[in-house]
């Protein structure tokens, strides 16, 4: 297993009347081997996903801390997504992933941290088929603009930046009050690969 050592820093989606500190209760670190996609091409188009039929998992360490006035943790949901960064450009969200998303809620007594992994479900490549080839298509559109010939861009393999991030949503409980759920985000990801296949 390949551990991506990094400590995310978090930035706070919403919170309310929550603590300047609670932007820091909640890291993660991704682990695991990241997915490796790959399209293939055919007459200098792409035109298939390799391997469709397989699956992929996201693993993470979650931890989330302390946040101030007896608060606990009610339920946590890690929301994975991919972004693409093509050549010179930054990255931009490219495939949603919410629907797998690992989720847990916790009965009384609820805890007041949590360190955990945990395991996204299984997610079908195949449901990521066309949004890959479109990447794949974008990316010779773009090498086209820069005047290079099909014949250059189709005659080898050509690689793009995956980012893979999340969004993690903790819902506290306070004593006497209200729940309360904050949205936290990955701004730095790690890097996951589209490989498009020349023909």
């Amino acid at each position: 297993m390949v551990s991506h050592a990094k400590t995310v820093a978090v930035t706070l989606l919403a919170c309310g009347l929550c603590a300047p500190a609670a932007a820091e209760t909640v890291e993660w670190d991704f682990t695991g081997e990241l997915p490796r996609f790959e399209v293939t091409s055919r007459g200098g188009a792409y035109d298939a996903l390799a391997a469709p039929g397989g699956h992929f998992e996201l693993e993470a360490e979650l931890r989330i801390g302390d946040l101030p006035g007896e608060a606990r943790v009610r339920s946590w949901t890690f929301g994975p997504a991919i972004a693409v960064k093509y050549p010179g450009e930054l990255a931009v969200e490219a495939i949603d992933l919410v629907t797998y998303a690992a989720k847990q809620s916790y009965d009384a007594p609820l805890p007041a941290t949590v360190d955990e992994t945990l395991r996204t479900p299984p997610i079908p490549t195949v449901i990521l088929t066309h949004r890959l080839i479109d990447l794949c298509r974008t990316l010779a559109d773009k090498l086209r603009l820069q005047g290079k010939s099909d014949a250059e861009i189709f005659g080898s393999d050509q690689e793009l930046s995956l980012q893979v991030f999340a969004r993690v949503t903790v819902e506290y409980s306070w004593p006497g009050g209200n729940p309360r759920v904050y949205g936290f985000a990955d701004p730095m990801a790690e890097n996951a690969t589209l490989l498009c296949r020349g023909s």
